[in-house]
């Protein structure tokens, strides 16, 4: 889930348009953790979200989000535990499951 950062010199064009790879709902979820606002709940995200998630804050380097999704993936794993059901079968649940 490794991504560089552009270096700190770098300088781009005020007016450049710049193409992110990451989904519109994804990036909603990230820019509210950033934003002087309430922290966004992901207690109703899919795990195939949270991960999608987790690789966006990891690479814009958001803090707060990636330790976020670190305790919900991690919520899922023991739901998965507790349920006995594979992986496979927990990206399937949401948060709300819990």
């Amino acid at each position: 889930m490794h991504h560089s950062s552009p270096p700190a010199e770098l300088v781009t064009d005020a007016k450049e348009i710049v193409h992110l790879t990451e989904g519109g709902d994804t990036l909603e979820i990230l820019f509210q953790a950033i934003y002087p606002r309430p922290f966004p709940s992901l207690k109703d995200l899919k795990f195939d979200d949270i991960m999608l998630l987790a690789e966006a804050a990891e690479k814009y380097q958001v803090f707060s989000m990636i330790y976020t999704c670190k305790i919900h993936l991690e919520k899922f794993c023991i739901l998965a535990a507790l349920r006995g059901v594979t992986m496979g079968q927990v990206c399937s649940l949401s948060g709300g499951d819990f």
